[in-house]
């Protein structure tokens, strides 16, 4: 299972309401926000940037994507739908989101030319 899926997992889970009402309830300067963020959120991120790297490296993204704003785009997403509740946060959301996503990681302004993106990348990516 990719790190992503493992995320929407435990989100999706009774853990996942208490997250829930965590983010949507607290001040980002309690210690207990601190402690979701350092401890689930931030560990995600540095999870989900080597693999990022990893795909760059290996030609699967573009070389010049910053990874802040492409992890910003992966987690945004999931936690907007954990706070809305507006729809499913589910593995088709998983793989719509990341298959989107390597559309356009996947081509390089500087060469123009595109890498297809497979369903192994598309799991690495998250």
């Amino acid at each position: 299972m990719n790190p992503l899926s493992t995320v929407v997992r435990t989100l999706s889970s009774h853990m996942g309401r208490h997250i829930t009402t965590i983010i949507a309830a607290a001040d980002p300067d309690t210690e207990l926000s601190k402690a979701l963020r350092n401890h689930f959120i931030l560990s995600r991120r540095d999870e989900g940037r080597v693999l990022l790297q990893q795909a760059a490296e290996a030609g699967e993204i573009r070389p010049d994507a910053d990874l802040e704003i492409v992890l910003d785009q992966i987690y945004g997403p999931l936690f907007f739908r954990l706070l809305m509740g507006h729809a499913p946060l589910d593995a088709g959301f998983v793989e719509g989101l990341i298959g989107s996503l390597l559309v356009g990681l996947g081509t390089s302004p500087a060469s123009g030319k595109r890498k297809p993106a497979t369903r192994a990348s598309r799991n690495k990516a998250a």
